[in-house]
């Protein structure tokens, strides 16, 4: 963890701590009041087959959920959850699906702050303001109210180019709203034919400012402007995946950000899976004609402690021969907290 430090405002100092692994936080006596956003662990992509079609998903991204004016009274100790990411998996030479990546560990605030890492073995990104395994908790699908924190009302707004929900919570008078979270995202391609299909594939979230993806801030919430920690040495680069054996184009990383799905390898022409923010691209094909028998390509890692997804390993390209490309591996979650004091 790093604590860093900017410009006194109106005589007080802005603190920031950022925790990449999971400790026990000591408390300053200056932190009365705290802003915190928690980052769910994203999950590794699944591997390629022996197939001439699209390939798996690459994996799913880590929650987003800030919480504003959180007091903590300047004393004790606050229990640091962070979420694990999980590797991909490994291609398969045979025309059987590859085996599904692990679950990707929730992150947490002490009990003030869930959010939920990527969910391969129910097909759902991470939610926020939870930390338990069901998929589609917020459907009323798990009972369990321990597993939410904060308690987060109903969806506040969904980009379904991005796959990304919204939510909001915690009205208080005076106040206003003062948590905010979004999904993590699902996997991504990008057709330059049909531009409108989950371009980059992950939620909209603290993404580099000169891309299209920067829809949302997450300054939203009102209070500090977690946004702009982005220029700061938090977060790692993603990486793109790999060429297929026989020249299959693979696709770029996702851009600087948090929460991404992995991108997803596709096998015709002008076609290639780019991660969400944050995440892996998916792997290249291996032929591009029928009965190839090239070797996929691999799927591209996640940044370091961004919370997304790996990408997924490319296809053969044909049921000839061959085996497909290994998925990348998703990455941990972070939890940043600040304050003035």
């Amino acid at each position: 963890m790093a604590l860093n430090t900017i410009p006194a405002v109106a005589g007080l100092t802005r603190n920031i701590q950022s925790f990449t692994s999971s400790t026990t936080w000591t408390v300053p006596s200056t932190a009365q009041y705290v802003d915190v956003l928690v980052v769910g662990g994203g999950s590794g992509g699944r591997g390629g087959k022996r197939q001439n079609d699209n390939s798996d998903f690459g994996g799913f991204g880590g929650a987003i959920t800030v919480l504003n004016n959180i007091y903590l009274g300047g004393t004790g100790t606050v229990s640091i959850t962070i979420g694990s990411g999980t590797n991909g998996t490994t291609g398969t030479s045979t025309t059987s699906r590859a085996t599904i990546p692990g679950d990707a560990g929730y992150s947490a605030f002490g009990t003030y702050v869930y959010s939920q890492g990527g969910q391969p073995s129910t097909g759902s990104p991470g939610y926020p303001g939870y930390k338990g395994t069901t998929a589609n908790p917020n459907l009323s699908n798990d009972t369990t109210q321990s597993n939410y924190a904060p308690t987060l009302i109903a969806p506040y707004a969904v980009y379904s180019n991005y796959t990304g929900s919204q939510y909001t919570g915690n009205l208080n008078p005076g106040i206003g709203v003062n948590a905010f979270g979004i999904t993590g995202g699902w996997s991504g391609a990008y057709f330059t034919t049909n531009t409108s299909v989950n371009t980059l594939g992950g939620v909209p979230g603290w993404a580099d400012p000169t891309s299209a993806a920067n829809s949302l801030r997450l300054s939203t919430v009102p209070s500090f402007d977690f946004y702009n920690l982005k220029s700061t040495p938090l977060i790692g680069t993603a990486t793109a995946g790999t060429t297929g054996g026989a020249g299959g184009t693979a696709g770029p990383a996702g851009v600087v950000g948090v929460g991404g799905g992995g991108g997803t390898a596709f096998y015709g022409t002008g076609q290639h899976g780019q991660g969400g923010p944050g995440a892996g691209g998916g792997g290249g094909q291996g032929g591009l004609q029928l009965g190839g028998s090239g070797t996929g390509g691999n799927g591209g890692n996640a940044g370091t402690n961004t919370g997304a997804g790996g990408g997924g390993g490319g296809n053969t390209g044909g049921t000839g021969g061959g085996t497909g490309g290994n998925g990348g591996n998703g990455a941990a979650g972070i939890i940043i907290v600040t304050w003035l004091g």
